[in-house]
């Protein structure tokens, strides 16, 4: 028997605070904010709901559970516990173009390889960024943008 709530169950370890109308049926993937509770750092990236092979739908991916393709995330959470990380879903897209540019868009934004912490060293966790090598059909713009962005660069 399960303790947790549908709605928990509905999308894992995963909080949606901005209160998004996810559709994870209908929707491509999501970009995501991880935050390290004891220290702050911070990590920003993006995952499929659905596996996909020759560009058929294959399947539910494990995005419930997923947790970061970040070594370094990973091995913190396995240090720290799960229980000391904040996993938010940050904006979903409904295509592949899109959820790629957004996460590196975002990233860019958020300056994510330069900004320093509070400790001198970087306040995110990502070490690299993807490069975009094509004109994106679906992007963020205006409030949406600006809350994505907010939310990152303010999270306490």
């Amino acid at each position: 028997m399960s303790l947790k709530s549908p709605k928990t169950a509905r999308l894992g370890h995963w909080k949606n605070p901005s209160r998004l109308k996810l559709d994870p049926e209908e929707s491509f993937g999501f970009v995501y904010l991880i935050v390290n509770m004891l220290t702050g750092r911070r990590y920003i990236g993006k995952k499929q709901y659905h596996r996909y092979s020759k560009g058929q739908r294959q399947g539910t991916s494990d995005w419930k559970t997923y947790t970061s393709s970040s070594r370094s995330v990973n091995a913190d959470i396995a240090q720290l516990g799960k229980k000391n990380f904040h996993f938010e879903i940050l904006t979903e897209f409904q295509t592949r173009n899109g959820l790629t540019y957004g996460e590196t868009n975002l990233q860019h934004v958020a300056d994510v390889l330069t900004v320093p912490h509070r400790d001198g060293t970087r306040l995110f966790y990502n070490a690299f960024i993807d490069k975009i090598r094509f004109i994106p059909t679906e992007f963020l713009v205006g409030d949406s943008k600006i809350r994505v962005i907010e939310r990152v660069q303010n999270f306490k």
